[in-house]
């Protein structure tokens, strides 16, 4: 059976729990939290068993920092590294390890709607056709 983990370094505002993961749903997906807030516990109900952290960092800092201190976390098949804003609900996280399972592909990241603010132009939703031949920073 595949192990899929959504991880995410989350604040007060996190929608995570739209996502569908964790022991309060019935996926298959486990969730690592690395709360950086001030309310000591705030998610640890939320994570899956033993998949819980306080850290004050940036997401990558803090996924390094949850790899040391969290070796599990080394036995997933794969990994989402989320975006606490992130709004996808349980069936476009599924489909998201879905697609990456089937295609057997290493990197997978969904889309952001036309009008939502990126960093990467490659990273906004595309229509059929439109993103072929972009590469890594395009």
């Amino acid at each position: 059976r595949r192990r899929d983990l959504v991880f995410a370094s989350v604040g007060d505002a996190s929608v995570h729990s739209m996502w569908g993961a964790g022991p309060s749903h019935s996926s298959h997906i486990d969730l690592c939290l690395v709360y950086y807030g001030d309310h000591r516990g705030r998610f640890v109900q939320d994570a899956s068993p033993g998949l819980y952290l306080e850290r004050r960092g940036p997401k990558f800092a803090n996924f390094v920092a949850a790899l040391e201190a969290l070796p599990a976390l080394a036995e997933y098949d794969a990994v989402w590294l989320a975006d606490d804003d992130v709004r996808l609900g349980p069936a476009g996280v599924a489909e998201l390890f879905r697609v990456l399972h089937a295609g057997r592909l290493w990197a997978l990241q969904p889309a952001f709607a036309a009008g939502s603010d990126v960093s990467h132009g490659i990273t906004r939703q595309q229509t059929a056709g439109e993103g072929e031949g972009e590469g890594e920073g395009g």
